[in-house]
């Protein structure tokens, strides 16, 4: 289990491997979300692929972690 900090994301091992969501996820208090599909998420972060490599490397150390096979093929790149 993981406690994340205000501005942290989840979800991104899923949209960026494009398979199914692996985790659960429970607010311990009132939260705001924003819910992107992948296109409008990739098609934000083309003015920055430093931040697409960033959510990269944070779902590769995610996957790591929990034991995913192939961890490299399956990132998404721009």
């Amino acid at each position: 289990m993981r406690l994340l900090s205000p501005g942290h994301f989840f979800g991104e091992i899923a949209l960026l491997t494009e398979q199914p969501v692996s985790a659960s996820v429970r607010a311990h208090t009132n939260t705001v979300l924003l819910k992107l599909p992948k296109e409008a998420l990739l098609e934000l972060l083309k003015p920055y692929p430093k931040v697409l490599h960033l959510m990269n490397r944070i779902a590769r150390t995610r996957m790591e972690e929990n034991d995913f096979a192939n961890t490299n093929d399956r990132l998404l790149h721009l």
